[in-house]
Parts: structure tokens; sequence; C-alpha cells
């Protein structure tokens, strides 16, 4: 247990590691911006976060923290008991790496509520939640258009992932390690493009393609955009298997392309 509570700290510069199950901020945090984007990540033990009622930034409720207006979760603890979790009405925003790392969660309720990421930066949100099977992202706003690197990582229970039709840019690793995962739902029309950038990655880069090892992964699209969806086979076309690891040649991919 860290208790910070007596501390007159205004931010926090060391990231929280692995044996903490329950910390408590101090109240004199003054900006969202002072703690780390990074400071829970090594955090797998932590069952809940605490904040004075004082602190005019952040608050918790459940041991899980938000802005003070709850309309932002920044951390949901990775060892916070309960397999299952609806946010609260007022959230609208996620921050990095939201929910990494959780070890229990089968079920987030009310992500269709979510319409961006701080910063439009959804890295890590959703990366190794170990048993968490569905994400729905179908409410991001046209201001999130695009989804980071690494926002849905090793999360190798996950089978089914809706996305917004305001998506048009998936970034590299962006859907990685998902060995379970058997559905992607796009909404929009207009494929969206498919990045990667081996020089980013240069050793066994392949590993960092997009549905790279997802074996039984299909898209599912709109009916009328089938066509579009399958002709999109040049740079960062989701049928390029250059791009897009589901498939090793673009017949491959356009098979599994199937329209809903």
């Amino acid at each position: 247990i860290l208790d910070l509570s007596n501390s007159t700290a205004t931010s926090i510069s060391e990231w929280l590691y692995s044996g903490v199950s329950s910390i408590t901020l101090p109240a004199t945090l003054s900006s969202i911006y002072s703690l780390p984007s990074q400071f829970f990540q090594g955090a797998d033990t932590l069952t809940e976060i605490i904040v004075p009622e004082s602190n005019t930034v952040y608050c918790s409720q459940n041991g899980v923290l938000y802005t003070k207006d709850m309309t932002g979760l920044i951390k949901y603890p990775a060892a916070k008991k309960g397999d299952s979790f609806t946010l609260p009405a007022k959230v609208r925003q996620l921050y990095y790496q939201a929910f990494y790392g959780n070890k229990n969660l089968t079920t987030i309720n009310g992500l269709t509520q979510i319409t961006s990421f701080i910063n439009n930066d959804s890295d890590g949100v959703f990366s190794k939640c170990e048993k968490l099977v569905e994400i729905d992202l179908s409410g991001l706003s046209s201001t999130c258009s695009t989804l980071s690197a690494y926002t849905i990582r090793n999360s190798k229970a996950l089978k089914k992932v809706t996305l917004s039709s305001n998506i048009t840019t998936i970034e590299f690793a962006c859907f990685q390690s998902l060995s379970n995962l058997e559905e992607v739902h796009f909404k929009t029309n207009t494929p969206p493009s498919i990045k990667f950038e081996a020089s980013s990655v240069p050793t066994a880069p392949d590993h960092y393609k997009n549905f790279k090892d997802c074996q039984n992964v299909k898209f599912y699209v709109p009916s009328d955009a089938v066509a579009a969806y399958q002709k999109a086979t040049g740079e960062n076309g989701i049928c390029n298997p250059d791009y897009n690891g589901a498939a090793t040649t673009k017949e491959g991919l356009q098979a599994l392309i199937i329209g809903e």
C-alpha cells in the first residue's frame, strides 16, 4: 500500500511498479499531465486508486481514476477484482493505457459512449487485457480518425472489435498478437489505411504487421463496400499482404472480406 495523501507534491516523475496493491494520490496534484503517461504501466498488482476529495483535478470512484468532472477515465487498476465494468454515464474519453494489463475484465459496458482518446493517442488503451472478449469503438467521433500503434495488443481472449465509421487510419501494430480474434467490423464505406513501416521495427518487422497471427479473423464491412475493400490492394491497403498480416496473398485477404 502506497499512501501519498500527506505529500504536497504537484507532480510525479517516477513509474509505479509491481507489488503495490493500493495507491492514494496527493491532494495537491495540480495537472492531468503531472502524471507520466506510463505511470501505471508496471502496476500489475494494483487493485485501487484513491484520490482525496479536495483534489481539484482528479477523482476516484470504486478505485478507478477519473478526471474531476468524470468525463475522462484515466486508469482502471490492472488487478481490480470483477469480470464486468460499466463506464459511468459521463465518461467520453479514455486516457493513454486506460485498461492496459487488465487481468480480470471480460466485459466493458458502455464503450460506445467513448468519443475520443486523450491527445488522440490510443496507444496501449486495451493492450494486454488478459480476458477481455469484445471492444466496441463505434462511437468515436470525427476528431478521432486514427488508431495508434499498440492500441489493442496481446489481448489473447479478444474475439470481436467494432470500429467507428470515422476511422481512416490504423497505425502499425495497432492489432497485434490477438490469436483468438475472429471479427473486426468496419462501419466506413471507405477502406481505412493499414500502416506498416518495417524501418521503424528493424528486428522481426513482420511481427508488427496488423493482424499478424490472427489466423481466424474475418473483416466485416458495409455490404455495398465489399468491392472497395477487396480492391484495396495498393499501398496501405487492407488487402495488401505487405500491410495486413492476416493472410499471405491478396486473394487470401480478399476472401476474408464479408459484407453485412
